[in-house]
């Protein structure tokens, strides 16, 4: 289940339902699944996320999950307020209850993580999840997720160092707190983040296993 969270704060505010953020997890899961072969080949974040962003229409076409569209960074032009104007997530969806508001979407953002890497691994925390902290990305929402690309095993040693990253920029309340497990993620974890006007916001950490053979 969830973490309670307040009720949402700032403007917009913007609250999913459970079943909603079970399915963007479903779908971010098995999306990377059916891409992994083509994942684990790429140079960088960027062709990673395509790779799953076309896996995840895939899973959404073949699983007949209705009312949901997925979209990749570009789209993010589209936000029209607030300290995300400037900004470009990785991916974002949208539930048929979220059209025709440019600022209401669930947020990815995806990180390559590692055991011994050490720079990404402070990445993920410092230009992933900082971003969510500070509104330029969701800002006002209660939910968005991290997808952390695994190259490296095992996860353990990055999460580790990920979540003492968390503490020492956020502290203690932000570290990682077992999540909704998925058969296709290696973990899951959630975390509360403070937003403006001490508005939280649930971080929903997905990793899976991007390691090259």
């Amino acid at each position: 289940m969830r973490s309670p969270l307040d009720a949402p704060l700032g403007v917009p505010s913007l609250g999913l339902a459970e079943e909603v953020v079970a399915t963007a997890k479903h779908l971010i899961c098995r999306g990377f699944l059916l891409a992994r072969d083509d994942v684990i080949i790429c140079a960088g974040e960027v062709q990673m996320t395509v790779c799953v962003r076309k896996a995840m229409k895939r899973v959404k076409r073949e699983e007949a999950i209705p009312g949901w569209e997925i979209y990749g960074e570009i789209e993010l032009d589209d936000e029209t307020e607030g300290p995300g104007l400037a900004g470009r997530i990785d991916l974002f969806l949208k539930t048929l209850e979220q059209f025709g508001d440019e600022n209401n979407y669930l947020a990815v953002e995806c990180k390559r993580v590692g055991a011994g890497q050490t720079t990404l691994n402070r990445k993920y925390v410092d230009e992933g999840v900082k971003r969510f902290a500070t509104g330029q990305y969701a800002n006002g929402h209660s939910d968005a997720f991290m997808l952390g690309y695994t190259i490296r095993l095992p996860v353990e040693e990055a999460v580790k160092v990920i979540d003492g990253r968390l503490a020492e920029v956020f502290g203690e309340e932000a570290k990682l707190a077992p999540g909704e497990t998925h058969p296709d993620a290696l973990l899951t974890f959630d975390s509360k983040l403070k937003q403006e006007g001490n508005h939280l916001i649930l971080i929903h950490h997905i990793f899976v296993d991007a390691e090259s053979p």
